[in-house]
């Protein structure tokens, strides 16, 4: 379940695959809760809002420290970005330096 799984590493870098159902999984969620407040369904929002605050709080369990080593890594401009976070086929891909 975490957002990040390591596909390469070697002496100089790490390459992580971003898991592109956190996106969409998103999104969903998104739509849950503006489908809540377009119909005025505290019940609906309520679940919304309770989603939202799982997703992030599992995103930043089990992403966390991956998200720092990318962060850092962004700006001091050594990350190398490739893919899209969308993309099943062809998934957000960020190979980042060990040194940072």
């Amino acid at each position: 379940m975490n957002p990040y799984k390591v596909i390469a590493e070697d002496d100089q870098s790490v390459t992580y695959e971003y898991n592109s159902v956190f996106t969409w999984v998103l999104y969903l969620i998104l739509c849950i809760l503006v489908s809540g407040i377009v119909i005025d369904s505290n019940k609906i929002q309520l679940v919304g809002a309770l989603l939202i605050f799982c997703y992030f709080g599992i995103k930043l369990g089990f992403g966390g420290s991956t998200t720092k080593k990318v962060e850092k890594a962004l700006k001091a401009g050594s990350v190398q970005l490739s893919g899209d976070k969308h993309s099943f086929k062809n998934p957000l891909r960020v190979k980042v330096p060990k040194i940072v």
